[in-house]
């Protein structure tokens, strides 16, 4: 059966908070690499505005596993709770579904 994972980029300055919470079916740092590049198509999200502003600066971006092995079926629910978990106790998430 076909797993996902839950994961958190962290604020580079301070690991204790999360910056955003993606989910992936494929290994974390290959999905990274695709918000890189998306990030410098210059395409428009606010997570996206920030990992350009790490890119040039050459920083790296931590990322930390939240959860894994979750079953596709409940991938998108287990990455909502985690938004709305970290959202609620202060974390500046990027997400969409939190935007001001």
């Amino acid at each position: 059966m076909k797993t996902g994972t839950v994961y958190g980029v962290l604020d580079p300055s301070n690991h204790r908070l999360c910056l955003y919470v993606g989910q992936t079916t494929t290994p974390v740092q290959r999905r990274m690499s695709r918000h890189l590049a998306s990030a410098k198509q210059g395409r428009r999200r606010r997570f996206y505005d920030v990992l350009r502003e790490f890119v040039d600066t050459a920083t790296r971006l931590p990322v930390q596993v939240l959860l894994t092995g979750i079953p596709l079926t409940e991938l998108d629910e287990v990455e909502q709770f985690y938004i709305r978990y970290l959202a609620e106790r202060g974390h500046p998430l990027l997400n969409k579904e939190v935007a001001p």
